[in-house]
Order: C-alpha cells, then sequence, then structure tokens
C-alpha cells in the first residue's frame, strides 16, 4: 500500500523526469520498482523468518526509507507504505517454517518436562 504527495517546487522536475502528470503510471511504474529494489536489497540480507515473523516490520520501515530517499529529488514523499495482503511466500517455505516453530515448541515443552522431573 502506498500514499504519497507531490511538492509543489518539485512539479516541473517530476515532469521533466517522467514526462507525465499521470500519477498512476508513475505509481505502477517507477514507484514499484524502487519498491521492489527496496525488497530486494533489503529482504536478502534478513533471514526468512524474522521476515515472516518479527521483523517485518522493520523491513517494512527499512524499505520506506529507502524508497523514500530515492523519489525525494522528484517533489514525491511516501506518506503511508506497507503490504497489501499478507506475505507470499513459497508453500515449500512457509511449510519449512512451520515446522520449526512446531519444533521449537516441542524443544521448550521438553525442557519444561525435564526441568520439572528434576
Amino acid at each position: 500500500m502506498k500514499k504519497y504527495c507531490s511538492t509543489q517546487s518539485k512539479d516541473l522536475s517530476f515532469y521533466v523526469k517522467f514526462r507525465t502528470d499521470q500519477m498512476e503510471n508513475f505509481t505502477h511504474g517507477f514507484l514499484r520498482n524502487i519498491a521492489c529494489d527496496g525488497f530486494n536489497e533489503i529482504g536478502s540480507k534478513m533471514k526468512v523468518d524474522e521476515v515472516y515473523g518479527s521483523g517485518k516490520a522493520e523491513l517494512i520501515q527499512k524499505v520506506w526509507n529507502y524508497t523514500n530517499q530515492r523519489v525525494t529529488n522528484f517533489g514525491v514523499k511516501i506518506e503511508q507504505f506497507g503490504f497489501i495482503g499478507g506475505l507470499r511466500l513459497p508453500s515449500k517455505t512457509v511449510q519449512v517454517l512451520n515446522n520449526k516453530i512446531v519444533q521449537y515448541k516441542t524443544l521448550l515443552v521438553q525442557k519444561t518436562v525435564l526441568k520439572n522431573f528434576r
């Protein structure tokens, strides 16, 4: 999800760069590509289980900053940024992550039982 605004003082530089005043074309072209580059660059440095879990908010914030830095020169400021819907991971990856969670919970139960047994 993206919500952005333009700065009037930079409207001319935006038009000169993109040769359009159609924000829809900008959104689904240039801006989308910048955001995808950000997710690839930043997300590739994170572990999958981080992105799938507690690190999702951190990933979104970093990509938001990354994208804003690259479009500010054109007078565009992204005010809201996030996923539309959930993350779409490959089914095999989701299965591996779910198995890891089950194994971790089983380990915690075994530790608790062992601790209480002593």
